[in-house]
């Protein structure tokens, strides 16, 4: 499941863990998070500022995925934060998945494509069946 942190999305997670829960197999969440220019150092990656960001993308992912958690106690889950682009963070995951869940917002501008750049990188780029779940 490829899980943005920028507001609700109770329709995918619920979908997600129904997913998991009728296979039988665990959860595995992944967020992707490119990292901020000021992440780079002349020599590279600052590897203390990648920690700081991994550990709070974590937190955060934690926090929105516990009541869901206690909701299926049964189904176990994994979490993970990959530092890079969300898009590559998902199509990386996916080979060996037996469902890729994403979502997508049911709130878009009229002139906006109807599906965002991760779930078009997933469409033409996952190696596994993929869902896309629109939420608010």
């Amino acid at each position: 499941m490829g899980l943005s942190l920028h507001g609700p999305c109770d329709g995918l997670l619920d979908f997600a863990f129904d997913a998991a829960a009728v296979r039988g197999v665990p959860l595995h969440a992944v967020h992707g998070r490119s990292l901020p220019v000021a992440a780079y150092a002349p020599w590279g990656v600052d590897p203390s500022v990648c920690d700081e960001i991994r550990a709070a993308a974590l937190k955060e992912l934690g926090e929105v995925l516990r009541p869901w958690h206690e909701k299926f106690p049964g189904i176990p889950m994994v979490s993970s934060v990959r530092l890079e682009s969300p898009a590559r963070a998902l199509v990386e995951a996916a080979p060996g998945a037996d469902l890729l869940v994403l979502g997508r917002s049911r709130h878009r501008s009229a002139l906006a494509p109807r599906l965002g750049n991760v779930g078009h990188a997933a469409v033409h780029h996952a190696a596994c069946p993929l869902a896309i779940v629109p939420h608010d």
